[in-house]
């Protein structure tokens, strides 16, 4: 229904900024690529002060593997708006498959700045320090992680890996148990 009724506001209201938008939003969650890129590019000619079209529009392009456009996209957006934590953590995630690692890491610690209590920025940067091996800094992000979300199983792992490697082993059994 969503669908059909931005599909009419558009036939009346070629330049309608809310129904290309919305109905790229929708076409996106449906995974329809194609379409949904098509409708936010024509919000972005309409409006290109918006970050969140350009964050959504990167975001496609990340789940597509295409890091260049995608990494406009979310610079775009956070120079619209510095203070959008989700373009900085999705500008990280480009970079990081980039491998362009110490970026990654500021664009995580710039999304935190904003949102201290982003569990997806506090996971991923947790990771990443253990990655590099820098184990004191991982597992202070893996317990701020745990206490947003103190069971959750893929921070526990991470955390209990992270003691592990960092040779803690009775707080790696606790963790694990």
């Amino acid at each position: 229904k969503a669908r059909k009724l931005f599909e009419k506001i558009i036939k009346h209201h070629p330049d309608h900024l809310d129904a290309h938008y919305l109905l790229g939003t929708l076409f996106a969650q449906q995974g329809l690529t194609k379409k949904a890129m098509h409708h936010l590019n024509t919000a972005i000619r309409i409006n290109p002060k918006s970050p969140m079209i350009h964050t959504n529009l990167g975001i496609l392009h990340l789940q597509s593997e295409n890091y260049l456009p995608a990494e406009e996209c979310f610079r775009a957006a956070i120079t619209i708006d510095s203070n959008l934590f989700q373009a900085h953590f999705n500008l990280a995630l480009v970079l990081q498959h980039t491998q362009r690692i110490s970026e990654s890491i500021e664009s995580l610690l710039s999304a935190l700045h904003i949102d201290p209590y982003f569990f997806p920025a506090l996971m991923r940067i947790a990771d990443i320090q253990q990655q590099l091996g820098d184990y004191a800094s991982a597992e202070s992000f893996a317990r701020r992680a745990l206490t947003l979300q103190p069971e959750n199983i893929d921070t526990l792992y991470l955390l209990g890996n992270t003691l592990a490697k960092s040779g803690q082993i009775s707080q790696t059994k606790e963790i694990y148990q």
